[in-house]
């Protein structure tokens, strides 16, 4: 994967009860931090084979194994920009994580767009 080709979009991740900031029986997300990865619309047969149906609202993202970690649920600021201030709601995030594809040498992780953004 070229370096040159990744473009920047902002993870939160999604606190768990080991977290200190973790609120119980809410979803809350650690502040927002500054990733790059190369990613671009769904589309393709192959596509439909690996994560069903093809929506073009969601992404897909690559990258080599060992890199940064990405779990389902976590939530991202691709076109959007977070928030001055901290919001652990991420009310305002773009995408969520919605599968994370571990393979023999990349990750692709599927980005899903969130409802109240489309």
């Amino acid at each position: 994967m070229l370096e040159r080709n990744k473009k920047p979009l902002y993870y939160c991740r999604r606190l768990t009860p080991a977290d200190t900031d973790y609120v119980d029986g809410m979803e809350t997300f650690a502040p927002a931090v500054l990733r790059y990865l190369n990613y671009k619309s769904l589309s393709g047969e192959m596509m439909l084979e690996t994560i069903g149906e093809v929506n073009s609202k969601n992404l897909i993202a690559k990258m080599p194994i060992g890199g940064d970690t990405y779990t389902e649920g976590d939530r991202c600021y691709v076109y959007v920009k977070p928030p001055k201030t901290a919001d652990p709601l991420c009310t305002d995030a773009d995408y969520r994580v919605s599968s994370v594809l571990p393979g023999t040498a990349v990750t692709e992780i599927i980005l899903e767009r969130m409802a109240s953004t489309a």
